[in-house]
């Protein structure tokens, strides 16, 4: 799968999928450590990547412009990000699934949660996944 990790999430999250089979990027990787998330989001969209995030805030810019792409991974509640990998490897089958039908979806994973999917677009009035 392809992935560009966000610069919120450590290196060592992107080499540990990399080590898994992945075709990853960290955003180090890109010199995009500073880029907006709208400019990251738009890199994922030409590249077909998922983007692999910590950043609850960034669903705003996929329901804004009702945004059918790219493929959104949040990671949350995790003790360090790097714990959350199993969870990470654990969704990246339904990414795939969904991303080969043609659709793209933002998936949230918690800690000690089930994962929560939604399809893009986004509706601003129905889905909250902050």
């Amino acid at each position: 799968m392809r992935i560009l990790v966000d610069q919120n999430l450590a290196y060592a999250v992107a080499t540990s999928l990399i080590e898994a089979g992945h075709n990853v990027l960290h955003t180090i990787d890109l010199d995009l450590q500073t880029a907006p998330d709208t400019e990251l989001l738009e890199l994922c969209r030409t590249e077909k990547r998922a983007f692999l995030t910590g950043d609850i805030r960034l669903t705003k810019y996929l329901v804004e412009p009702k945004a059918k792409s790219p493929s959104v991974i949040i990671i949350r509640g995790y003790k360090r990000d790097i714990d959350a990998l199993p969870d990470i490897l654990a969704i990246l089958p339904a990414v795939e699934n969904i991303n080969s039908g043609g659709d793209d979806a933002i998936f949230s994973v918690q800690k000690d949660k089930l994962a929560r999917i939604r399809i893009l677009p986004l509706d601003p009035v129905v889905d909250d996944l902050g």
